[in-house]
């Protein structure tokens, strides 16, 4: 997902500095297992790709943090 450069800033009280644009790549892959009475989904996650620094424009903590980085998740689900 892209996120442009914002063009429209707030100017209530300052002027807000408009934050660089990124780009964020995330994937998820699922598999869903049927096993007698139960019901398995295993999955895998990732999430910032790209480990870019990104900071939404709308975000409170935009000067103080950014978003987390690149991150994975692994993990099974069980339905009885």
């Amino acid at each position: 997902t892209y996120y442009a450069q914002p063009k429209y800033l707030g100017k209530n009280v300052n002027q807000e500095v408009p934050l660089p644009a990124y780009n964020l790549v995330d994937f998820k892959i699922n598999k869903n297992l049927n096993l007698k009475n139960a019901s398995f989904d295993i999955f895998l996650n990732g999430t910032n790709l790209l480990n870019e620094e990104a900071r939404p424009q709308n975000s409170p903590l935009k000067y103080i943090a950014p978003l987390p980085g690149r991150a994975f998740q692994v993990g099974i689900m069980m339905s009885i």
